[in-house]
């Protein structure tokens, strides 16, 4: 079996305090959604499950997890569970630094106006 994640669900994993989606039915934020992601990966790893990230979905995590995202992702990729596809990780690890040197001012003045640009 085979599941495939988005950067939603990297930063409920990674942070405490990101924001998480409202419950349908009552309006507020999912209870213990850090405690319920934890517990998924835990299972889908005992399952012997791949869980896959997008590397557009990884660059976008790791854009968001600022100074963090080196410690990120060598906890991703020691879990054999999790699996990379898409771009590949150099890319995502080039869009991250390329974002980080150029600053979301200096890229509008290249060009990119937009985030979803320079996603």
């Amino acid at each position: 079996m085979i599941c495939l994640f988005d950067a939603n669900f990297l930063l409920i994993l990674f942070d405490p305090k990101a924001r998480v989606p409202k419950d349908k039915q009552t309006g507020q934020p999912i209870d213990r959604a850090q405690e319920r992601v934890e517990y998924l990966v835990q299972t889908l790893t005992k399952e012997r499950t791949k869980i896959i990230l997008a590397a557009p979905a990884l660059a976008e995590f790791m854009l968001l997890a600022a100074d963090s995202w080196p410690e990120y992702l060598a906890i991703i990729k020691r879990k054999s569970a999790f699996e990379i596809a898409g771009f590949d990780e150099s890319e995502a690890v080039a869009l991250v630094e390329f974002s980080a040197k150029i600053g979301k001012a200096r890229a509008k003045q290249g060009g990119i106006e937009t985030w979803a640009k320079l996603k």
